[in-house]
């Protein structure tokens, strides 16, 4: 129509990694935009989990771990008790894919503390903090 205007709305993360990609070059800007985006969501993970409450869940089955580039991925799931059974996934970034293994059969067959939103339990995070006081981890990306 004659006269209206569409607006688009850049994710933030894409405008500072432009930002980043022209001010530093391509390696660094990238890196630091990985870096800037781990740390928002580690402080978003923690600003959604303030005030949720806490349970423990049951960490079952063998684990995964995935290559994705020169990044090792391991991935856990879980299952607690609220109302009902419900389950999650906690995955997280290893330099090697010995370290990914070692996380995974650390945690195998563990209980772990979990954060779930009251109004919505099926919706749940494991914090890094609360893992680290668990296991001894083994040297991460973020």
């Amino acid at each position: 129509m004659p006269g209206m205007h569409t607006h688009y709305s850049l994710d933030p993360i894409i405008v500072l990694a432009v930002k980043l990609l022209a001010t530093f070059g391509l390696i660094p800007g990238v890196m630091a935009a990985f870096w800037f985006r781990r740390s928002l969501q580690k402080r978003s993970q923690h600003r959604a989990t303030e005030g949720w409450p806490e349970t423990d869940a049951q960490v079952f089955g063998q684990g995964k771990v995935r290559r994705e580039g020169r990044r090792y991925w391991a991935e856990i799931n879980y299952t607690y008790y609220i109302g009902g059974y419900r389950s999650g996934r906690y995955v997280r970034a290893f330099e090697s894919e010995f370290h990914a293994c070692q996380f995974i059969v650390q945690l195998r067959d563990k209980t772990v503390r979990v954060h779930y939103k009251q109004d919505d339990p099926d919706r749940s995070v494991i914090l890094d903090r609360d893992l680290e006081m668990m296991v001894l981890l083994a040297p991460q990306y973020g």
